[in-house]
């Protein structure tokens, strides 16, 4: 029903990008739901199950970034005129990073441990050509951007080196390069938002991307804490149907009275909401992947205190005069060679023939 009712907003009210991105988030979240279902371990490993586990963020991340970003470049080349270096620049910003959001999304194997950092390169390419697009954009903030996105890229090519033997070292670093990506992006939103009215709603779209790119690079985990599991999946269950119910009425109730909008994008509310409620799944996948790191370093410790306690127990093992004793006999009733069971039957016939 908040799918409907948002599309029937944007066609009646000319709010296409925002009615657009309403939209399409109501619609999609059904794939997160099932991604994040407790009871998704009991569905057999199906075709479209196995789809939806690993691909439903990237299917998200790829319609918005299409659906959203086309309606501004759309409004660009209809309202404006720009010159033809203008399109070709804009065109391979937005084509380089649809590019890398399709391939992030069909890979599966080989290319599917790239999934990542394709999503955070391909975000702020669309930024720079969008900033291009609305004339804001400084040099400084351009060179923050392209550094951080070509460092992500050089970490890409060093991944296959990392994960033999230093692979919580390469997430770390990564994880902090893609921190100061998202600092230089909101850093420039900050500076130059009085040139564009729809920077706001772009910071939103931004923001909700960013966190779901975040949530792309954790795998399908099971071992979950029940309760605020069962928390999270009802929040985006019943939770969010309802403060889009509600944000909606609200919105068309007071524009019938005033005759104005209160609120001037319905994206600078419903998608912080939204991306709360991913942030709380992250929360959980990383408190899992601390577990389990946790529980594997227990397991190496005990390991080692059991060999170490063993190894300490065979030195201090006595050892016992007896034994010693009953091994020096033994040594001294060692079976004679041929040899000498020869010389010594030489020797008792000798005796004899004396006698």
């Amino acid at each position: 029903m908040n799918f409907c009712a948002f599309i029937l907003w944007g066609i009646t009210e000319g709010f296409f990008a925002e009615a657009f991105t309403c939209s399409a988030v109501n619609l999609l979240r059904i794939l997160l739901l099932i991604k994040m279902a407790p009871y998704l371990s009991l569905i057999p490993d199906h075709i479209c199950v196995l789809i939806v586990k690993r691909k439903a963020v990237h299917i998200e991340v790829l319609v918005i970034t299409i659906g959203t970003f086309s309606v501004h470049l759309w409004e660009y080349l209809t309202d404006r005129s720009p010159n033809a270096w203008a399109k070709l620049g804009i065109g391979l910003g937005y084509g380089f990073s649809m590019l890398l959001c399709i391939v992030a999304l069909l890979s599966f194997r080989t290319t599917g441990v790239y999934s990542f950092e394709m999503l955070a390169v391909g975000i702020p390419v669309q930024i720079l050509s969008l900033a291009q697009i609305t004339s804001a954009i400084t040099i400084e903030y351009f060179a923050a951007i392209a550094v951080t996105t070509l460092a992500i890229l050089a970490l890409s090519f060093l991944k296959p080196c990392c994960m033999l033997g230093r692979k919580y070292a390469y997430g770390c670093l990564l994880g902090i390069v893609f921190l100061l990506q998202i600092a230089a992006v909101f850093r420039h939103f900050h500076m130059v938002h009085h040139k564009n009215k729809e920077s706001p709603a772009v910071m939103s779209v931004t923001a909700y991307l960013y966190t779901l790119t975040a949530t792309s690079s954790f795998q399908h985990r099971t071992n979950l804490p029940a309760i605020p599991h069962s928390i999270v999946y009802l929040f985006g269950a019943t939770g969010l149907i309802v403060v889009n119910s509600v944000i909606v009425a609200v919105e068309l109730i007071q524009k019938a009275k005033k005759g104005q909008r209160t609120i001037r994008d319905l994206q600078i509310i419903l998608l912080p909401i939204e991306s709360l409620f991913i942030i709380g799944w992250v929360t959980l996948q990383m408190y899992a992947l601390c577990m389990e790191i946790k529980i594997k370093i227990r397991k190496r410790e005990m390991n080692k205190n059991k060999i170490a306690h063993t190894d300490k127990k065979e030195d201090n093992i006595p050892r016992s005069p007896l034994g010693s004793q009953v091994s020096h006999e033994l040594h001294e009733m060692e079976p004679l060679s041929p040899s000498d069971c020869r010389g010594a039957t030489l020797l008792e016939v000798s005796e004899s023939d004396t006698h």
